[in-house]
């Protein structure tokens, strides 16, 4: 499988905006609370960018 950055270096893929880094980041901490799993700190500083 190609890793994403090779496809985004090929032309082949769009590189993610910070703002959907930042959503996804806010997914993630969405998905963590609803299972009860903690989340790092990083992770809940980019989700607070959104």
């Amino acid at each position: 499988m190609v890793s994403y950055d090779a496809r985004v270096a090929a032309g082949r893929a769009d590189p993610i905006t910070p703002e959907q880094r930042a959503m996804a980041a806010k997914v993630h901490v969405m998905v963590n609370e609803r299972l009860g799993v903690p989340t790092e700190n990083w992770i809940r500083e980019l989700a607070d960018r959104v």
